[in-house]
């Protein structure tokens, strides 16, 4: 990718994430009783909190949720994995395909755990045990696979030529 795409696709990406942030981080908890949602715990929620979180959501948020933040998430989380694989390639170097695995993983990962959200949302029941533990386990592997693609692009920076 042309250096001058890459830093506006970076851009993008970031003000993409800004606004998911402020969705995230503000709106979503005011509908939902001042609870953060599930995918901003890097550990997930356990199905104690999965239940109170459910219980507490407004109409309004599920609706937030269903037709504003989760496609504003599938937008950002395509933009980031484009992102991580462009910079991948960019550095180049031994952990390129670790790099963009990591990418990929970190991609369906999150739109799986997004996916199993929505349909908590649409069904307006508390949810399981097994449905929250198998969230939870999503939210916990797309935050490893983001640390562990975030720390390969940074060595393969460290080692390119072009680094500085």
């Amino acid at each position: 990718m042309p250096k001058p795409l890459l830093w506006a696709w970076a851009v993008t990406t970031a003000a993409l994430y800004g606004v998911l942030a402020y969705g995230s981080y503000v709106t979503m908890p005011s509908l939902a009783g001042g609870m953060l949602g599930f995918d901003m715990r890097p550990l997930g929620m356990n199905a104690s909190d999965g239940a109170t979180y459910m219980a507490a959501m407004t109409d309004a948020g599920r609706l937030y949720y269903l037709t504003w933040l989760k496609p504003l998430d599938t937008a950002f989380i395509a933009a980031l994995v484009v992102l991580g694989v462009a910079l991948s390639r960019t550095f180049d170097g031994r952990l390129l395909w670790m790099s963009v695995v990591a990418a990929l993983v970190y991609g369906v990962m999150d739109l799986a755990e997004n996916q199993m959200v929505a349909s908590l949302m649409k069904e307006a029941q508390g949810g399981s045990d097994p449905e929250f533990a198998l969230i939870a386990w999503a939210t916990r592997s797309k935050f490893a696979a983001i640390a562990v693609m975030a720390l390969t692009l940074l060595a393969q920076w460290r080692r390119s030529p072009r680094h500085g």
